[in-house]
Order: structure tokens, then C-alpha cells, then sequence
């Protein structure tokens, strides 16, 4: 509890108490706490899972039983703004999402509700490659965000909105960009629909290089260079079962920083 003692309002008294305040109460009634609670509501009462897990949902249930319930937490979890000060919650908010993500499913023609959650899995290699490069080159979500939402387009009239998965932008000037595949890349070699996608990214930032990181079953990386003197695509695949899966990407990612960054106009192209 945080306050103050109201000086004016407590001299008016006829007696000397009680004293006037102005107070601010902090307990756990929180929206980190409500959507935990709802996450683990959702648990405790799955008959999917195994009786050992539902129990220890339901202990830590009663933990947070008593704070505000939320009537959508799964939009709600995503009003949540990080600081310093609630950064322990992340990894178990991020899993709270994940269970809260849950729905029903069609079987043989019927709508049969079938409790669960389902992964996305793209999503989920996509921020752990995000997060490696982050830690990799040392730099700020702010400068590596999750999503360029409205940050980055192809043509000057911002008609044409483009969405990397990665991209790096400091001081007004791109350093990187990239995207994710959560797909195997076989001997036929990439997509072509995803090197034009990376390719628009260049077009866009001015790059000279970019990259197209696939999660494989094998690692290794490939490049080719747009004719007419174009930009360089680098085609890399990270076996992701692999132990060291998280050293081998930082350590190919070393060099992928452009040294020559390009300064943006207002439309988020290089000038």
C-alpha cells in the first residue's frame, strides 16, 4: 500500500480521527495472474491430459483462484507490456497462450468439441530463430521487433504492406532481412515463392543480401546472386534437433549484419 495523508481535509475534522488519506493498494490482482489463472482453469479440468498434470494445474489454480476473471484472456494476454518489472512472467505467459489457443475440431463431418491446444508451430521456430539473433548480435527488441506491422512497404504510395519475419533496423537504417520457413528443404532446392517474397524484402530495405532461414532435417546454407548485378540470397537450414541447434545459428548468423546499412526514406525504402 502506497499513499498520503490528506493535510487540508484532516485539519477540517472536528476530531483527530480518523485521519484522511489518499491510498493506492498493489496486490496480485494482475493482468500477468489473470491469465495465468485462466490458462491453468483450462487445465485443471482437461481429461486429455494425464490426472498428475490436471492436479498440479489445480493446485497452482488455487494460488490465483481469487483474482478478476477475464472474459477473452487470450486478447487480453497480449495488452501485456514488458518491463523489467515483469519480465519473469514471459515464459510462462507465453505458455498460458499456447494452452488458451484452444478450440474445437471437425471429426468425420460432425462438430465434436475435443479439449486441447494447438501449436503453431511456424510461429514458434520463427521468434525462437528471432530471439537467437537477438542475443546474437547483442540488440533490443525495439531495434529487432516481433513484427513490422506497418513499419516497411514496397511501393512509395504504402499500397503494398511487407511483413519480414526477421528484420534489423538501427538508427533509421536496415542492417538485415530475412524470413522463416518451417518447411524441409529438399534437393529441388527453395520455394520460388519465397525467394520472390525475400527479394521484395531487398528491393524494399536496399540489402544487399538477405536470408531465408529453413528449419530441416539437415544443416547447411546456399547462395545465389539476382542477375544483373542484383541482390545475394542465402538459403540456410538449421537441423533443429540438433543439440547445439541455438550455437550453430548464432554462430552462421556472425556475418549476416550488413557493414554498409541503408539509411530509409519516410516510406521505409533505402535511399
Amino acid at each position: 500500500m502506497r499513499g498520503k495523508i490528506l493535510i487540508p481535509q484532516t485539519i477540517r475534522r472536528p476530531s483527530p480521527v480518523p485521519v484522511a488519506v489518499e491510498a493506492e493498494v498493489f496486490d496480485d490482482d494482475v493482468l500477468e495472474n489473470q491469465v495465468l489463472a485462466a490458462a491453468l482453469q483450462r487445465l485443471r479440468v482437461d481429461t486429455t491430459i494425464s490426472q498428475s498434470v490436471r492436479v498440479a494445474a489445480h493446485r497452482e489454480w488455487r494460488e490465483v483462484r481469487h483474482v478478476t476473471e477475464l472474459r477473452d484472456p487470450l486478447k487480453d494476454a497480449e495488452r501485456i507490456q514488458w518491463s523489467r518489472h515483469n519480465r519473469r512472467y514471459e515464459p510462462a505467459i507465453m505458455l498460458a497462450k499456447l494452452v488458451l489457443a484452444a478450440g474445437s475440431i471437425i471429426v468425420d463431418g460432425q462438430e465434436i468439441a475435443v479439449p486441447g491446444f494447438v501449436v503453431n508451430m511456424p510461429a514458434v521456430v520463427e521468434q525462437w530463430a528471432r530471439v537467437q539473433l537477438r542475443q546474437a548480435w547483442a540488440l533490443s527488441e525495439r531495434e529487432m521487433p516481433d513484427s513490422w506491422r506497418g513499419k516497411l512497404w514496397l511501393d512509395e504510395g504504402k499500397q503494398i504492406p511487407l511483413y519480414p519475419d526477421l528484420a534489423v533496423r538501427t538508427s533509421g537504417t536496415w542492417r538485415f532481412v530475412g524470413d522463416v520457413k518451417y518447411k524441409f528443404l529438399d534437393s529441388t532446392g527453395p520455394n520460388q515463392a519465397d525467394v520472390y517474397q525475400l527479394l521484395a524484402y531487398l528491393t524494399a530495405t536496399g540489402l544487399p543480401e538477405g536470408t531465408l532461414l529453413h528449419a530441416n532435417i539437415s544443416s547447411g546454407e546456399s547462395n545465389y546472386v539476382v542477375a544483373n548485378g542484383g541482390p545475394r540470397i542465402r538459403i540456410v537450414s538449421i537441423d533443429l534437433s540438433q543439440e547445439r541447434a541455438a550455437a550453430s545459428l548464432k554462430k552462421a548468423a556472425a556475418t549476416w549484419i550488413s557493414r554498409s546499412p541503408q539509411p530509409t526514406d519516410e516510406f521505409g525504402h533505402a535511399n
